[in-house]
């Protein structure tokens, strides 16, 4: 099965492109086109995304089975 693409919402991208497009003018001082900045975002969510959406999950799994270990420790013990 295909892996499905990191998708954001249309306000989320259109912040990601024009923060990709203002590194681009800050630290290469070249201008890109929004055309540009959304293929730069598109190749991002696709190599780079997943790597940082599984961190995120490793993240989460991490502080739920926290929680659920101090859950555990509040359990009543039978006589």
């Amino acid at each position: 099965m295909p892996q499905k693409l990191i998708e954001l919402d249309a306000y989320a991208r259109k912040a990601a492109i024009e923060a990709i497009r203002r590194y681009f003018a800050a630290q290469r001082e070249e201008e890109i086109s929004e055309f540009t900045g959304s293929l730069i975002l598109d190749f991002m969510l696709s190599e780079i995304g997943p790597y940082i959406y599984n961190a995120a999950i490793g993240d989460a799994h991490s502080y739920f089975t926290e929680k659920v270990d101090d859950l555990l420790g509040l359990e009543k013990r039978a006589r």
